[in-house]
């Protein structure tokens, strides 16, 4: 059994580090912890982004696994006629990715995550979520997307 405010706690205190959630509903659902990256590769203009798939690619060649933030910016990088919208002054990468080696990458069955709280938590961050339901079920999230 896996505590999730544990995992919280550990991903809070270490840089890079990451969960990822798949919810019940799904058959076999999985959920993944990520913590202590080997490697970070991120991209900051439209003319490395060919350079930084290739070493994603090595990277995923060598056997890392990881997670990867892309930002919407990053389509003008793709498409020529667009390069020219893109804005060469933003310091935010255009996308940035964190790879582990697998022993640092646990995969949880998400039927074994406890969603047990200690209140005197949320007492302390003033922070309170009432009546938490999802809005769709399976099927009609699947039909809409």
């Amino acid at each position: 059994m896996f505590n999730l405010t544990d995992i919280l706690d550990k991903v809070s205190n270490n840089k890079y580090s990451a969960f990822f959630y798949t919810p019940l509903i799904y058959q076999n659902s999985k959920s993944y912890l990520f913590s202590n990256p080997a490697e970070i590769v991120s991209c900051f203009d439209l003319r490395s982004i060919s350079d930084t798939l290739n070493k994603i690619d090595a990277l995923v060649k060598r056997g890392l696994q990881g997670y990867g933030i892309i930002n919407y910016e990053a389509g003008y990088g793709f498409e020529e006629k667009l390069n020219r919208y893109f804005n060469s002054l933003n310091k935010t990468p255009v996308m940035s990715f964190c790879f582990f080696e697998k022993k640092n990458v646990v995969e949880i069955n998400s039927k074994d995550l406890k969603f047990q709280f200690n209140e005197k938590q949320f007492e302390k961050s003033g922070f309170e979520i009432l009546d938490f339901r999802l809005n769709k079920n399976k099927e009609d999230y699947s039909a809409d997307i």
